[in-house]
């Protein structure tokens, strides 16, 4: 079976669908959702954001909660870490809750890790290092988890 479809009527039905599809109203400034509505993939510093924005950014969405995932290892150049992210939390608990992290190679990841989940910690995440899924590495934070 063959698709003859254009990039231009591609993105024309495209179009079509996403002005046709039902959208959530926002509620006013403020007032609560109307249904909870859950980030579940936040990062501290992510782009240069401060808290601030971050937060003025999350209300303007109308997120009732959101789950921050810290960085560690290379990560940490680019998004906050554990400590960040468990302050931010334990600032406004009710809007936030948070992961813990720990490069997977490192020979204290599991320690760590469970060091930050007997802290408030809900979970692990999120695995982003050159290891493979199947290491000794990995099988010790699944044990973990």
């Amino acid at each position: 079976m063959t698709c003859n479809m254009t990039r231009r009527s591609f993105l024309g039905a495209a179009a079509l669908a996403a002005g046709c599809s039902p959208r959530a109203e926002q509620p006013p400034d403020g007032a609560p959702a109307a249904e909870p509505i859950l980030d579940l993939h936040l990062h501290a510093r992510h782009l240069g954001r401060t808290h601030q924005q971050l937060v003025a950014h999350q209300k303007a969405l109308a997120v009732t909660q959101s789950v921050f995932l810290p960085g560690a290892g290379w990560l940490l150049e680019r998004i906050g870490g554990n400590d960040e992210c468990a302050q931010l939390a334990a600032a406004d608990e009710a809007s936030f809750l948070w992961f813990a992290n720990a490069d997977s190679a490192a020979p204290d990841a599991v320690e760590t890790l469970s060091s930050w989940c007997g802290r408030g910690a809900i979970g692990i995440g999120e695995q982003k290092f050159n290891v493979p899924l199947d290491s000794p590495a990995m099988r010790r934070i699944f044990d973990l988890a």
